[in-house]
């Protein structure tokens, strides 16, 4: 598949625009509706597409509010790559660089990165463990500070140090009866 030219892009985001703008459901297997009046009982609503299957009209019926997000999604990724191809230009001059502006580049660039990284992350719910300093799924682990791997070694740890004050409960207990 070929990359998409600016034209295209626009061609796509101009027919999102012009497209019927409220919420679009689908209903009764195969219709893609919009401006549904009533309740659940008697209700009216105008028809944006009929379909043959189901899963058509449910993929047109959220293409309403798909397209303008994967939109705004290749923009901003558009944007990044412009930023880093605007800094390593700054780079691609006939004047040799000195060491500080090259540094300044590659820390400039590194930020960038990060940023992208970190709003990427974000943006799939992912958090930060304080342990091992890896980033998880919050759902692989039942606490909101460690991944499941850190939060077994605490408990191991934790674990172990029960079974320790055990022992010196023990201990204590029976010098105790020795004193006596």
């Amino acid at each position: 598949m070929k990359r998409l030219t600016s034209k295209e892009l626009d061609a796509i985001r101009n027919r999102a625009e012009k497209a019927t703008d409220n919420y679009w459901y689908h209903s009764e297997g195969i219709y893609v509706l919009t401006n549904i009046t009533g309740d659940l009982y008697e209700w009216d609503g105008d028809v944006v597409a009929e379909c043959e299957k189901e899963d058509d009209a449910e993929f047109i019926a959220h293409a309403r509010e798909d397209i303008p997000k994967l939109m705004s999604e290749l923009e901003f990724y558009r944007g990044i790559v412009f930023d880093l191809g605007n800094t390593i230009e700054q780079w691609d001059c006939d004047e040799p660089m000195d060491k500080a502006d090259y540094v300044s580049a590659v820390i400039d660039i590194e930020r960038k990165c990060q940023k992208i990284v970190e709003e990427e992350r974000k943006s799939l719910g992912l958090l930060f463990c304080e342990e091992c300093f890896e980033w998880y799924r919050p759902e692989t682990s039942i606490s909101n500070q460690l991944c499941a791997s850190c939060q077994d070694k605490v408990e191991m740890e934790v674990n172990e140090w029960d079974e320790l004050d055990d022992y010196a409960y023990i201990d204590y207990y029976y010098e105790e009866d020795d004193e006596e």
